[in-house]
């Protein structure tokens, strides 16, 4: 997976989960992302942190019962160097112990044009 966004603009970013089975319910799961320049960097400073809190899981588009969620990006959150990061979505499965993880996902952050 590849996500391309300008720097310092705000962006929701939606995931679909699923396995070999199709899509999977995370109602009950525990997820974040984080973003790194290297995977080697130290996870505390990563470029960006996302807790369980921040996901979009119901309404509109999303229904975390079929695996379609979003990450909603803010200003904030983008500004940040222009640059290719490194992110991975984590889900924790909180009826068992299952802790899975994402593809290495590209984040090429552009830098804006306009000033504002």
């Amino acid at each position: 997976m590849s996500i391309k966004v300008k720097a310092g603009e705000a962006k929701t970013v939606q995931f679909t989960i699923t396995d070999s089975d199709g899509a999977v319910d995370v109602s009950s799961a525990t997820l974040s992302f984080i973003a790194k320049r290297k995977t080697v960097d130290a996870d505390a400073s990563a470029a960006i942190t996302k807790a369980n809190a921040a996901f979009t899981r119901s309404g509109g588009v999303y229904d975390e019962n079929t695996g379609i969620v979003g990450l909603p990006l803010s200003t904030s959150d983008l500004a940040v160097a222009p640059g290719t990061y490194i992110g991975e979505l984590k889900i924790i499965f909180t009826t068992g112990s299952n802790v899975d993880k994402s593809s290495n996902i590209t984040i090429e952050i552009e830098p804006a044009v306009h000033d504002d």
